[in-house]
């Protein structure tokens, strides 16, 4: 979601003759509810509130369905001493990810079919299995549990368990009962998986969601993957959260046990000339026109699974979100901020921001030791890799620049597995400020 003080967000022609007369035309067009708060980065920009209701006036590209970017619309609301279906003169562009049609039911805010679905096909559990720095790290730590005598006798949880590989692994390591919870299709081939491999007298697959599953017994450990594009995205967390408070024991340990999310500026001198500079010039002819346009399309939301070089990382990195799984509750996933500091260390050119997170497992009650996945650029590469947020255009920056500002993850209020990051930015030259970044990013309404 580009904003056009980051060098350009909305459309152009910043207000489109549209000629629509909010008396007749207008009625006969496309009514939109907001189902989240929109606040401008542009002046062209009409400033949303949760529950607002628009009219589509124009759609920049696609269609009414979605297909826009950015859409030209006009509020609908009912102004204090006119008659009640008097139209207010409020119109701006606003980002169609953030509007639904108002005849649409919202009663799927997870949108579970549509995210289980995935995970009932081989291709996502072949990813997982096949990154061998993730697997191992899970199975070091459980390793550790069964070296210290900590997993003889204990009940594990395994939220999300997909093949099967980490309750395999906690059964392997002395635990006496293993509950799998998975809640896609493919819980009936893991079902077979444990039979094939003789466990099933200690492993029990449970065919739900995590939040509607029934457990025995209180457990002693909760084990599961739910980390995402940075770090929270789909917000699978909240079913560990849900599973701790309602079936972990006393003095129960999660793994992981913590998180970090870490943010710092790159360069991505390639990147950039592959989606936008190079329409600068195509063949000797002069196609700068479609740069604006290029900028949106390629530029607006965070590209995952970046392969981030190391050598590009133009600061030390700061951390914009800590967390601690005993304590974590779902209202701190809501709205997450943080002010940072980069001090930057090589004359160059950055073209946005790097992200990528570590998760921890910690000491076992009475035992030292702990192990720690990296999912960052010095480390072994992970099937998550990095995650990249660009800047409409690259900034020019020496050393000693001082990039100041914040960081917001901010979830959505109507589709909860999604949240918008916003960048706030202000960059000084000792104390003289020589440019500034603001920008939205949709992860992915």
């Amino acid at each position: 979601m580009d904003s056009r003080e980051a060098t350009s967000g909305t459309p152009e022609s910043n207000v489109p003759d549209d000629g629509a007369d909010p008396s007749s035309v207008q009625r006969e067009k496309l009514t939109f509810v907001a189902k989240a708060d929109w606040v401008p980065t542009d002046p062209s920009q009409l400033r949303l509130v949760r529950g607002d209701t628009v009219q589509l006036l124009k759609a920049t590209d696609g269609n009414a369905s979605g297909g826009a970017q950015w859409w030209w619309v006009e509020r609908i609301g009912t102004a204090k001493d006119v008659d009640d279906d008097t139209l207010l003169h409020d119109r701006g562009y606003i980002p169609s990810s953030y509007m639904r049609r108002s005849d649409e039911t919202t009663d799927d805010r997870w949108q579970n079919d549509e995210y289980f679905g995935e995970y009932s096909y081989v291709k996502i559990h072949r990813e997982m299995l096949a990154d061998i720095p993730r697997t191992e790290a899970y199975r070091s730590a459980i390793d550790f549990a069964k070296s210290s005598g900590y997993l003889a006798g204990k009940v594990v949880l395994d939220i999300g368990c997909g093949t099967g590989i980490l309750s395999m692994f906690a059964a392997r390591a002395g635990a006496r009962r293993v509950y799998a919870v998975e809640a896609s299709d493919f819980a009936d081939v893991t079902t077979k998986i444990i039979e094939d491999n003789g466990l099933s007298d200690v492993i029990s697959v449970i065919h739900a969601e995590m939040e509607s599953a029934q457990l025995p017994e209180q457990v002693d450990m909760i084990v599961s993957e739910w980390m995402g594009t940075l770090l929270i995205f789909e917000f699978m967390i909240e079913s560990v959260i849900h599973a701790r408070d309602s079936w972990l024991a006393p003095n129960g340990v999660v793994w992981p046990s913590s998180a970090d999310l870490f943010f710092v500026p790159v360069r991505a001198e390639a990147e950039y000339q592959k989606k936008v500079g190079c329409w600068n010039s195509q063949y000797g002819f002069d196609m700068s026109r479609v740069v604006s346009l290029a900028q949106q399309e390629f530029l607006s939301r965070p590209k995952y699974n970046y392969d981030l070089c190391a050598d590009d990382v133009m600061a030390e990195p700061a951390t914009v979100f800590s967390v601690q799984m005993d304590t974590v509750t779902v209202d701190d996933l809501e709205d997450i901020s943080a002010h940072v500091t980069f001090t930057i260390q090589r004359d160059c050119e950055i073209h946005g921001f790097g992200s990528w997170f570590t998760v921890n497992f910690d000491s076992l009650p009475g035992f030292p030791g702990g192990t720690k996945l990296d999912t960052g650029p010095n480390a072994p590469q992970t099937h998550w890799k990095q995650d990249l947020l660009m800047f409409d255009e690259p900034i020019v920056v020496s050393v000693g620049d001082v990039l100041d500002g914040e960081v917001q993850l901010k979830r959505n209020a109507e589709k909860r597995r999604h949240l918008r990051v916003s960048l706030d930015f202000v960059l000084r030259r000792g104390d003289v400020v020589i440019g500034k970044v603001k920008k939205n990013f949709p992860l992915w309404q």
